[in-house]
């Protein structure tokens, strides 16, 4: 044979080695190129499945988007109009303001003119205020002297009215006593005993006021005053009773530090009426 043939026989059989390896391997490449074209188709099927649906819910998602779209371009024609509004009553607002300024302005010039008023009538008002309280001054003072020569006066009247009625009294007591020395000694004797009583004066500027009044066994008034040896007081002293006038004499019979007790002598007066409060003084 020739070695020409014999290599091409070679050749030969490589070739049907190769070609017997690639038919198996191109069945079995062809069965997975089925199964991944199936997979494939299967993939396809459920990718125009989801694009169906992505196709359906995009349309409701674009009504919905549209029906929003309307909402919002409604609101947006609702908010223009308020905005124009809004700016109708800006501009409104604005002269306004222009015109509370001006107003305010003129307002504070009154204000200071005001003020300017206020405190020329405060200082008006102090100065008359000084004057009025130096007027109340003087005035209660003025008050105060009526007040106190009024008292004076008042016990000067007193003091008089009490000297007249103790000179009556005295007057009086003389008319008795000479006609009980007409009448006879044994009453001329009793009225120079009744003289008699109360021979020593109290001090010239004592006063104080009956605290009690009571009666003794015999028919006399006693009474109870709130002073004693205190007061330079001592038994036997004469004193009297006043309230506005002279009421009656008293002879003290008692004597304490701080209180005494006298009897009453109303120099045969009766239906005279005294209390507790009236003031007891020194005779004249």
């Amino acid at each position: 044979m020739h070695i020409v043939t014999k290599f091409l026989v070679i050749l030969a059989a490589i070739l049907a080695i190769t070609l017997s390896g690639m038919t198996i391997a191109y069945t079995s490449n062809a069965s997975a190129v089925a199964d991944a074209l199936q997979t494939k188709e299967n993939q396809l099927s459920a990718s125009k499945s989801a694009v169906n649906e992505l196709t359906a819910r995009s349309g409701a998602e674009k009504e919905s988007l549209i029906q929003k779209n309307s909402a919002l371009e409604n609101q947006i024609s609702t908010l223009q109009a308020q905005i124009a509004s809004y700016q109708t009553d800006n501009a409104r607002l604005s002269t306004e303001v222009s015109d509370q300024k001006t107003a305010s302005a003129l307002h504070a010039a009154q204000v200071d003119e005001f003020t300017a008023i206020a405190q020329t009538y405060a200082e008006v008002n102090k100065a008359q205020s000084g004057e009025i309280s130096d007027l109340r001054t003087r005035t209660l003072d003025m008050a105060r002297r009526e007040i106190e020569l009024t008292d004076r006066i008042n016990e000067l009247e007193g003091r008089l009215q009490v000297a007249v009625e103790t000179n009556r009294s005295l007057q009086e007591l003389n008319v008795e006593l000479r006609d009980q020395l007409d009448r006879g000694g044994n009453a001329i004797s009793g009225a120079t005993a009744n003289s008699a009583e109360g021979t020593l004066r109290a001090p010239q500027n004592f006063t104080s006021s009956i605290t009690a009044i009571r009666t003794d066994e015999s028919g006399n008034v006693l009474i109870q005053i709130a002073a004693g040896t205190n007061d330079r007081l001592r038994e036997d002293m004469k004193l009297m009773i006043v309230r506005g006038g002279w009421l009656a004499n008293v002879i003290l019979e008692r004597v304490d530090e701080n209180e005494s007790v006298g009897r009453v002598n109303f120099l045969g007066r009766e239906g005279v009426d005294i209390r507790v409060g009236d003031r007891v003084l020194p005779t004249l």
